[in-house]
């Protein structure tokens, strides 16, 4: 019941917003029945108590798309262009990321080298980085909230609430029997405003996208 609610209540969000240069209530309503159903996992779930495989894709697929139409009808325009200046502002951030972050998620113990040896989990692992988790999170987070705060306060304020808000989404997530994990927390606020400084940079939603799931990939598939 509750995944045919959300799911209803979001379209609802898309016909009702409106092209302004404030927060509104569909804005608020929009990310709580979307983002919040999918970050606690009611669509999967329901989708595997359905008998459905890919359930996890499946629910990426439907937020990716409930955004994208919330999106144009809020009036916020994405760039999604690429070029060789992409590429190197991808080069960049990537950089960026590795000299801040790996030698504090070493230092706490976050991070340890356990690499996977399995092509087939390798390539899964790429695939699903870049074609769900990336792309669904920064739709929501750089494209949507930091986009609506952009025309609320300045862009500095925005970057720093928008990460606030994308750092604490992983205080559930528990580790070591750890709740909240604050480790994930702090780390996950350092790669959020690399990815927000990604997206204000190059005005392109490609960006972050492609920072984001490089990391999360080689996180997952050498360090986690």
């Amino acid at each position: 019941m509750l995944f045919w609610l959300s799911i209803a209540l979001s379209l609802c969000c898309i016909l009702k917003t409106k092209n302004t240069n404030s927060l509104n209530r569909w804005d608020i309503l929009f990310f709580l029945s979307s983002w919040q159903i999918f970050n606690l996992k009611i669509w999967q779930n329901y989708l595997i108590d359905l008998g459905l495989g890919y359930a996890y894709e499946i629910s990426a697929t439907i937020l990716i798309l409930l955004a994208l139409f919330y999106l144009k009808n809020r009036g916020i325009k994405l760039n999604f262009s690429f070029s060789k200046y992409e590429l190197l502002l991808i080069r960049d951030y990537l950089a960026m990321l590795a000299v801040l972050i790996l030698p504090i998620g070493f230092a706490i113990g976050f991070l340890k080298f356990h690499p996977i040896e399995n092509p087939k989990l390798i390539l899964e692992t790429f695939a699903g980085y870049f074609l769900f988790v990336a792309p669904s999170e920064e739709l929501i987070f750089r494209g949507l909230i930091l986009n609506l705060l952009r025309k609320w306060v300045n862009d500095w304020l925005a970057l720093l609430i928008t990460t606030a808000i994308f750092a604490c989404i992983y205080s559930h997530l528990s580790g070591g029997g750890i709740f909240p994990n604050w480790k994930y927390v702090g780390l996950a606020f350092l790669a959020g405003l690399i990815y927000g400084l990604a997206y204000l940079e190059s005005e392109n939603i490609i960006v972050p996208i492609l920072v984001h799931g490089a990391t999360d990939a080689v996180w997952r598939i050498f360090l986690s």
